[in-house]
């Protein structure tokens, strides 16, 4: 039996598609164009890229002929979509999605079919998922030149709107509660514009609804932007230009690096040693942040005892110190790297947004804080003040501590960092480990420096007694740190996160004071005490989890709502998904405070049918309410019939259904 071939366009509930070719014929090793259009109903849209606040991008999965490769989606610029208080990004009546195809250099076949399976999701106030296959077949070229479709005008033009990609560099600084970027130096300040319009590719970066200011400072077109929770090192994202004569609008996309300082104008920015420089520079300035400079003022104090009676041990140590920082560093880059090739964006500070690595860094300075302070005595990372020169249990210390002064430095952004790590993470790997490279040089040299040439320490008092109070006052920073690294704790976690990190801090201290009472026992014992207070102290990790909400959210399924209904209990039904915007608006209502509260009081279950990733349940449920798309709001009273609410909900009709019903 002889399989149909598969159309090029289709027709669904509320879109019709079609797959359009640049060319009837392919010439080998000629790329050319395809289009994928989408025609909706009027007041219906579908998404960009970056659906923004809610939504679900378009995706297209090719099956392709052997040889023959296909480009990601080259996305035109999408528009701002509003409703009530979310902005989505994305495209009315119709949509088109442009691939470039690469046939081989040997074509073998008269005819070549391609074929695409494509996922949309199409919304008005419901957002409705579609699918479907189509496939084009084309011939092989006989021809010198090659032979183009009646497509190939629109497809020209389309290709024409596309973003025109930068090779300059812009930057970005957070600044209080907004986002500031700046465009690079000179571009669109010799024309006249009337409207700029930024379109970040990344999710969280700005709070899309609120309005955008830009305004021309120092040859720079600056936009400011309400920032949202995510703060990569580099941020990718359209700039959307209106010619304040020709009406025209121009799109370019940009790369933005993340800078704690005014932006730089030199250029440095533009360039891969320029951009090496900032790298290096920005590791020497990070030795001053508040983590790092209490560990490292340490280490040099203890340089300034030894440096006369041994010189030869303190060179060694900046060599050990130096080979610690850039093991470190160069590990780290290879993290990152590993992570990039997965897909993900991400950037210096990205383990930041892992509440666990939040935790460990605020055990970790803790433990530095009571060293510091001398509740424990660690020889091997910052030796003893009353130790002699002699001490042969601190000659690995400054390998360790060069390792311990890169994981304290993680929570911090020097300046000019921002700029060299953002620019490196769209480079090949080889780029990525020489600015890392680059940045732990910087970041050791001072060290370094002081080791070899010592004598820069002369204007030091002589070895004594102010070492030690040195020592402890380098501890209260290190406490500060701590108090910061809780605060974001409770930023992602709220209370519950911030009681159970104060647990395992008092659990480390109490484990502090019982190693202490048994430090004379044998070498085993001390390892197994060791190994039982550390898995102490690290227990109460095991209950972090986000907050939970005032009621409990069940899954949905229809033999739940059955039980609950046997059981002559009201029932809240709301059927949701993560791409749905009016989901997403309703929700605010819906998990307020009040309206919990109002289900928690009259013992309403909740059930969630979350059609996120299709299911035939859900969908069955939908159906039998004569609904083909989410949201949906079904209220069961104890006695009656069920209560369907309108698609857009307010908390006081929430309320209103509730209390007539219940």
């Amino acid at each position: 039996m002889l399989t149909p071939l598969l159309a090029n366009q289709a027709t669904l509930d509320h879109t019709t598609v079609e797959l359009m070719s640049e060319v009837e014929s392919i010439k080998p090793g000629q790329p050319f164009w395809l289009a994928f259009k989408i025609m909706m109903k009027p007041g219906w849209h579908t998404y960009w890229k970056n659906p923004g606040d809610s939504g679900l991008e378009t995706q297209l999965t090719w099956e392709l002929p052997d040889g023959f490769s296909v480009s990601p989606i080259q996305w035109l610029p999408p528009e701002r979509l509003q409703q009530a208080t979310l902005v989505s990004f994305g495209y009315t009546n119709e949509a088109y999605h442009l691939v470039q195809i690469i046939p081989p250099q040997d074509l073998l076949q008269d005819k070549y079919t391609l074929s695409v399976q494509a996922n949309w999701l199409v919304c008005e106030e419901a957002c409705i998922p579609e699918e479907t296959k189509l496939a084009l077949t084309l011939n092989r070229s006989q021809e010198t030149d090659p032979i183009y479709s009646p497509h190939k005008p629109l497809i020209d033009e389309l290709v024409s709107e596309l973003p025109e990609k930068l090779d300059q560099f812009g930057e970005y600084q957070v600044k209080g509660d907004n986002i500031v970027l700046y465009l690079p130096p000179g571009f669109l300040t010799d024309r006249k514009i009337s409207e700029i319009v930024f379109f970040p590719e990344e999710k969280g970066v700005i709070q899309n609804s609120t309005p955008q200011h830009w305004s021309v400072k120092d040859n720079h077109v600056v936009i400011t932007i309400a920032k949202n929770h995510t703060f990569p090192d580099r941020i990718t994202g359209l700039i959307q230009a209106t010619d304040a004569e020709t009406k025209t609008i121009k799109s370019y996309q940009l790369y933005f690096g993340k800078v704690e300082v005014a932006p730089i104008q030199q250029g440095l920015e533009n360039t891969l040693w320029g951009v090496l420089l900032l790298a290096f520079l920005g590791g020497l300035v990070l030795n001053g942040m508040p983590c790092v400079f209490p560990v490292l003022s340490l280490k040099a104090v203890t340089i300034a005892k030894k440096v006369h009676h041994q010189p030869s041990f303190v060179r060694h140590q900046g060599l050990l110190y130096t080979a610690g920082v850039i093991l470190t560093f160069l590990t780290l880059a290879i993290v990152l790297i590993g992570i990039k090739q997965t897909g993900e964006t991400v950037g210096w500070g990205f383990q930041m947004q892992n509440p666990y690595f939040i935790v460990f860094m605020t055990y970790l300075m803790f433990f530095v804080g009571l060293s510091l302070s001398g509740v424990v005595y660690l020889p091997i990372l910052f030796g003893n003040t009353q130790a002699t020169i002699n001490d042969k249990t601190s000659k690995w210390g400054s390998f360790w501590i060069g390792i311990l002064a890169v994981l304290v430095a993680t929570p911090c952004t020097a300046p000019f960092m921002g700029v060299a790590i953002g620019y490196a993470m769209g480079q090949p790997s080889f780029i990525i480990l020489l600015v890392f490279l680059s940045l732990a040089i910087g970041f050791a040299l001072p060290y370094l420096l002081i080791s070899l040439f010592p004598t820069a320490l002369k204007i030091l008092p002589k070895p004594g007694r102010w070492m030690q109070t040195f020592k402890e006052f380098m501890a209260f920073p290190m406490y500060a740190s701590v108090a910061w690294l809780l605060w974001v704790l409770v930023q992602q976690m709220g209370s519950r996160g911030l009681i159970i990190c104060l647990m395992g801090l008092v659990l480390m201290a109490f484990n502090v004071w019982i190693w202490h009472r048994h430090r004379h026992r044998s070498q085993m014992a001390k390892v197994l005490i060791a190994l039982g207070l550390i898995s102490l102290t690290i227990a109460p990790i095991a209950f972090l989890e986000p907050p939970k909400e005032i009621i409990r959210v069940e899954k949905f399924s229809r033999q739940r709502l059955q039980e609950l209904r046997a059981q002559g209990r009201p029932v809240f039904v709301y059927g949701t998904a993560a791409w749905c915007i009016t989901c997403k608006v309703n929700e605010v209502a819906l998990k307020s405070t009040t309206v919990q509260l109002l289900f928690k009081n009259n013992d309403i279950a909740f059930l969630e049918a979350d059609w996120t990733n299709q299911d035939s349940q859900i969908t069955d449920y939908l159906a039998s309410f004569g609904r083909s798309g989410v949201p949906l709001y079904v209220f069961y009273p104890k006695t009656g019939d069920s209560q369907i609410l309108p698609q857009i909900l307010t908390e006081s009709l929430i309320v209103e259904t509730i209390m007539n019903g219940g």
